[in-house]
């Protein structure tokens, strides 16, 4: 018997005079396993280096980031990829050359004409001896070292630096991240940062929480970032978009990045009529070949053309998440489940990258919409509501005020979840709707969250108390 139908039975009694905080602390958090350091060897997995700044050394909360979110995290992903392509020797930050000297090779090595410059640095955090590389130079008749490679050189495929600093992209955020710097053979991140907001251990909140902020983290680093979309190459290592012989993209730029060929991402124009009349919304879709393919298995809709992406503010364009609406059970969402995971559709887009080969055994279900069909992707919730109510048809994940009084099972069976709409007068933060998803019989009756295309949802949240 699932812990839900424990609580169904046995404790509905006393869950009006529940607060929320109780009753969460009553969900079984099943943990995601953590590989072994032993499995993790045998697959010879992506080697992440850690490099913690100031900020995170002297948070009150350091050791629990470390030993709880942060290691696991690593090895979580270091189960899940390895690098396509490493250089030889695996140097992967190479130190530049200052004075504008350049490189010069003098029997046989390859060494900085006058000076080195600075180690790198990534955001605000310079990375420390032991991963920066040493520095040659030629003088006279011969080479000078003016410093030893550092004991880790070449260990590593990924560097990230991580902070827990104010920052004005904290607002409304737990954290944010973003890459530095990408590989010279297959652009590949090789050099990325984290920042995990004040905090950084939020109270009441179960460890594997902030775990799960963190390998979320790290999939912007490792690839979920529109800086790196135009970088993408196929399995054969041609680029997915066209390239000018510097190589870099041949298209035009949104703020600081490249727009994608449509082999990668396309612009979709969602058009209808809805309570409020009609409307039309520019959507964003990934196509890229393997997640095509296993969406189309997750939503069993074979005419998918590929999954919604988030839509971004800043740049009125794409985001570097999966649309929440439909694929809230994944961890790469823009607003993960509580129960998210690392799903079949995530490793796809990492595989579709071209720079990591995947291990696939790792990949967990995702529960969330599982087999809702085309209607669930392509229609305006407020016609898949309608039309499953007339085939007295299940709404999950769609649902109505009536489930209000009583929380109700999400489809992992591992959590409790409320219909997240407007009309409940329960809700603490509200929201600026977007009116084509409300339902036509009454326009109040909404999702409460933009992130959920303002469809009614049933979702844990923590907006939500029980009076």
């Amino acid at each position: 018997m699932t812990v839900c139908g424990l609580w169904r039975q046995d404790l509905k009694e006393e869950m009006d005079e529940l607060p929320y905080s109780r009753v969460k602390q009553r969900i079984d958090v099943k943990d995601r396993l953590t590989p072994s350091d032993e499995e993790a060897k045998a697959w010879n997995g992506i080697r992440i280096h850690p490099v913690y700044a100031g900020t995170l050394e002297k948070n009150k909360f350091a050791k629990e980031l470390k030993e709880i979110a942060i290691e696991p995290a690593l090895k979580i992903w270091q189960s899940v990829l390895r690098p396509k392509h490493r250089p030889p020797g695996n140097r992967i930050l190479p130190r530049k050359c200052g004075n504008g000297g350049g490189e010069v090779t003098y029997e046989g090595e390859l060494v900085c004409r006058y000076s080195c410059s600075s180690p790198l640095s990534c955001f605000d955090a310079e990375l420390p001896p032991n991963v920066s590389q040493g520095c040659k130079i030629r003088q006279s008749r011969s080479i000078k070292t003016l410093s030893e490679d550092g004991a880790d050189v070449g260990k590593f495929d990924l560097i990230i630096t991580f902070h827990t600093a104010p920052s004005i992209r904290c607002s409304g955020a737990g954290a944010f991240a973003s890459s530095c710097k990408i590989s010279a053979y297959d652009n590949r991140p090789i050099l990325g940062d984290v920042n995990i907001c004040p905090p950084a251990w939020p109270r009441g909140r179960p460890d594997n929480y902030t775990r799960d902020v963190i390998i979320h983290e790290i999939g912007h680093v490792l690839g979920f970032n529109p800086a790196s979309y135009a970088y993408f190459i196929d399995d054969a290592g041609h680029p997915r978009t066209k390239r000018l012989p510097d190589g870099t993209p041949d298209t035009p730029m949104i703020s600081n990045f490249h727009i994608p060929s449509e082999d990668v991402m396309r612009t979709v124009v969602d058009r209808g009529e809805s309570a409020s009349g009609f409307y039309e919304i520019k959507n964003f879709l990934t196509v890229l070949p393997s997640v095509k393919e296993e969406a189309r298995k997750h939503f069993n809709c074979t005419k998918l053309e590929g999954v919604l992406m988030s839509y971004d503010k800043r740049f009125s364009s794409f985001g570097g998440h999966f649309d929440t609406r439909a694929m809230q059970g994944d961890i790469m969402s823009a607003q993960p489940s509580a129960d998210a995971v690392i799903t079949p559709i995530t490793l796809a887009f990492l595989k579709d990258t071209g720079w990591y080969h995947v291990n696939e055994s790792v990949a967990q279900p995702m529960k969330w919409a599982k087999n809702a069909g085309c209607d669930f992707i392509q229609k305006p919730c407020d016609q898949v509501i309608k039309s499953r109510k007339a085939a007295n048809l299940p709404l999950e994940p769609f649902c109505e005020s009536t489930l209000l009084s009583f929380p109700s099972c999400l489809a992992s069976g591992r959590y409790y979840g409320y219909c997240h709409d407007t009309v409940s007068g329960r809700l603490i933060r509200k929201w600026k709707v977007n009116k084509k998803n409300a339902t036509s019989d009454a326009v109040d009756k909404q999702g409460a969250d933009e992130e959920f295309e303002t469809c009614p949802l049933l979702t844990v949240s923590n907006d939500f108390t029980i009076n």
